[in-house]
């Protein structure tokens, strides 16, 4: 399904599509502010053939929609995350992590998520500005690698032929913070946790269904691996995509 959480590419790459169940109910009737609670199971499946059992990720949501005015819209949530068996289901394999987590058999992710996101129009354009914070809650490793925030905003829409858009995000993700296979894989060079800095990009609509982008990624280690490793990463990413 797609991604049903209010939160950011901080905690979910773009690509991830979780598989599981996933209830939630909004309250009406409160006029402009409309609270929602969620929850839901989903399944993460260990390599076929292998003798590991799969892992499960329970998830609880709760948040408001506040439409402030005609044209501004405040949306509030909090999300807590509790995965279990995840060192088991992912050992070995193609899912054994990215590199970015310190260790995945003595890494434990019990999650909580705050997030905040307005969305208002100004010079006659849609903006949207957040702002994300994540703490593993149950990390037995050492202090300082359990937690993640992110600030962003984005401006312009692309739906039709000349629609343009430009984004900004600022991101420190420690190492441990989150399962760095899930979290948003172009960020960081080859972990993507443990990394910190920033993120821009432009998309221009070359006609309805084709649209062209470029974003820029510059990016440090939180926690460098040594003294004589060059871990900054410049990156240039272009990209061409066609709808039909």
């Amino acid at each position: 399904m797609a991604n049903p959480w209010e939160t950011s590419d901080m905690i979910w790459d773009g690509d991830v599509n979780p598989d599981g169940i996933w209830v939630q109910y909004d309250v009406p009737g409160l006029g402009p502010i409309t609270p929602f609670v969620g929850a839901g199971v989903f399944q993460l499946y260990a390599p076929e053939n292998s003798a590991r059992s799969n892992s499960d990720l329970m998830s609880y949501s709760t948040g408001l929609r506040f439409q402030i005015t005609k044209d501004v819209r405040w949306t509030a949530a909090a999300n807590f995350f509790e995965y279990s068996n995840l060192d088991d289901a992912l050992a070995g394999g193609a899912f054994a992590g990215r590199g970015g987590n310190t260790n995945i058999r003595d890494s434990r992710f019990h999650m909580f998520d705050l997030s905040n996101k307005v969305e208002f129009k100004a010079f006659n354009l849609p903006w949207t500005a957040y702002a994300d914070w994540v703490q593993n809650n149950d990390n037995n490793l050492a202090t300082h690698r359990n937690t993640g925030f992110a600030v962003g905003a984005k401006v312009g829409q692309n739906k039709k032929k000349g629609d343009w858009s430009g984004r900004y995000a600022w991101k420190r993700l420690e190492a441990d913070a989150v399962p760095d296979y899930f979290a948003e894989s172009d960020f960081g060079w080859n972990t993507f946790t443990n990394r910190q800095g920033h993120q821009l990009g432009v998309d221009y609509n070359i006609t309805d269904n084709m649209t062209a982008g470029v974003s820029l990624f510059l990016t440090e280690p939180i926690k460098a691996a040594g003294a004589n490793i060059k871990e900054d990463r410049f990156t240039v990413q272009a990209d061409l995509v066609w709808k039909f």
